[in-house]
């Protein structure tokens, strides 16, 4: 009896023990390691046949131990998890999915996280999908995509607080500004700050293209809801052209545009001033310096100026630009627009 009970216990530990040696997924691995449990435990039952608490207990004890071995053998050599699940998305990003963890695998780079607390965590993107593309096929998408990472491309339609934002589908024709595309508000990408890590109030904008990497968690009506997601930014803020077009008939009435707490902005002459980032990218001039895409330093670097005491002019290639010194207060006009305009003094003459 005894030697049947150790020829048992020694098949399930080789059992159980191989697979540890393979670094690759493979369900042949946990098939294994469940095989060797059961010779194992048939190894202690040999002379407990009629004990069902052992009958119960070895099988959900040697589970239990090779589980923990497992996730050590993860946590702290990088393993591939045997006991896991792999959601394979592309040829370079996959996850293995285990009850307690799950494992990111970025191109051979394993990232352990337990609890399963971390969003996205790789350092790139996935293959972008249109969100239009996307949407209008949502519900074929979601079966296709249903617990796996994904990155999709898109604009933010709205942003509540720090809980969620929302991606839609929406219709832009050639050369309309931002503000003017339509979203339709019917199919919608829900993208859950699940797990409270993301800034999204104030970081994030109506309009603002972004690319979103997170996981397809389910589907409700006609929205679909991401979770564990990391969000970029797409647009380069930093390089842009400033269109005007000018009055048909200037009458001189100075128009104020916004303020933005640092300076106060009027136009003179002009009907239309926008920024054109790239050819999807055109914000009215009021709605960038109110988000920050433009700000008064990225406006005038490397332009040529004159100055004097009270004022500041730079000259553009459509329009010229005047800034006071003593009220921070700026004019852009046509470029009839001189040194020795009243603006100033007839600003601070309003002011006092």
């Amino acid at each position: 009896m005894k030697k049947k009970s150790f020829l048992l216990i020694g098949i399930g530990i080789l059992f159980i023990g191989s697979p540890f040696f393979f670094d690759e997924y493979n369900l042949l691995r946990l098939v294994s390691v469940l095989l060797g449990i059961l010779f194992l435990s048939l190894g202690f039952l040999v002379t407990n046949k009629k004990n069902v608490f052992k009958i119960l207990f070895y099988p959900l004890f040697f589970l239990i131990l090779i589980y923990g071995m497992d996730i050590f053998f993860v946590s702290r050599w990088n393993r591939v998890p045997i006991f896991a699940y792999q959601n394979k998305t592309e040829e370079t990003f996959s996850t293995f999915d285990s009850f307690l963890y799950r494992v990111y695998n970025c191109k051979d780079n394993r990232i352990f996280d337990f609890f399963y607390n971390q969003n996205y965590v790789c350092d790139y993107s996935l293959e972008p999908k249109e969100v239009n593309a996307f949407l209008s096929n949502g519900a074929n998408n979601y079966q296709k995509y249903r617990s796996k990472f994904i990155t999709v491309k898109g604009k933010v339609s709205e942003v509540f607080g720090n809980e969620y934002l929302l991606l839609q589908t929406y219709e832009q024709k050639e050369n309309n500004l931002v503000g003017q595309l339509t979203f339709n508000k019917n199919t919608t990408l829900k993208v859950e700050n699940n797990h409270g890590n993301l800034k999204l109030y104030n970081k994030y904008e109506i309009y603002d293209n972004v690319l979103v990497t997170g996981r397809i968690v389910k589907k409700e009506a006609n929205t679909l809801i991401m979770q564990d997601a990391k969000i970029e930014v797409i647009n380069n803020f930093e390089e842009f052209m400033i269109h005007t077009i000018e009055e048909k008939k200037c009458n001189q009435k100075i128009k104020k545009l916004t303020s933005t707490g640092e300076y106060t902005f009027y136009s003179d002459c002009l009907s239309e001033i926008f920024v054109k980032y790239d050819k999807d990218t055109i914000y009215d001039i009021i709605l960038a310096l109110e988000t920050k895409k433009l700000t008064f330093d990225k406006w005038i670097k490397d332009v040529e100026r004159k100055e004097n005491e009270e004022k500041e002019l730079y000259f553009f290639s459509q329009y010229n630009l005047l800034k006071c010194k003593n009220s921070n207060t700026i004019l852009i006009g046509n470029k009839k627009l001189k040194l020795n305009s009243k603006f100033c003094e007839e600003i601070l003459e309003k002011e006092s």
